[in-house]
């Protein structure tokens, strides 16, 4: 894994992170119909959040300058409170390494960093959600699963 180098996203990288999530998604058992239709609202919030500033990706690079995994980091306003004191919270998107570059610790090193930014940053609580194959990875670097629960409203 030494031989890798991180570097963050530009602009020209969107399409990169797009299919990294529609993969990413298509892997975790969502039908391609499903996830493709999302992906023009899905640019158009990454462009947005990138100029920002909100919404950054870093990649891992292999020696050969292919990209061979990537994650996104999210930085948003939050109400304080007893389980994050801080007003900014993390959220960790698209963990995702590509098929020839997986079982080498990329997902972690690329994790290990956006956690490294956020305490760096003051940031005090970070989330993500985990499939099912990077549960065990989160796990070891200290996320652990909460009461946190959600509803789907038709729009």
């Amino acid at each position: 894994m030494t031989d890798f180098t991180l570097r963050e996203a530009t602009p020209a990288d969107v399409e990169t992170i797009i299919r990294h999530r529609s993969e990413m998604f298509i892997e975790m058992g969502f039908a391609p119909d499903k996830v493709h239709p999302h992906e023009e609202a899905t640019r158009l919030w990454v462009r947005e959040h990138m100029a920002t500033g909100e919404f950054r990706t870093f990649f891992a690079i292999a020696p050969n300058g292919d990209i061979a995994a990537g994650a996104g980091l999210n930085l948003s306003s939050f109400m304080p409170g007893p389980i994050s004191p801080a007003p900014v919270r993390g959220y960790i998107y698209n963990v995702y390494t590509e098929h020839a570059y997986r079982r080498r610790g990329l997902a972690t090193l690329l994790v290990q960093h956006c956690l490294d930014i956020c305490s760096a940053q003051g940031v005090t609580l970070v989330a993500l959600h985990a499939s099912t194959d990077g549960r065990p990875v989160y796990e070891r670097l200290g996320f652990a699963a909460t009461n946190e629960m959600r509803i789907e409203l038709k729009a």
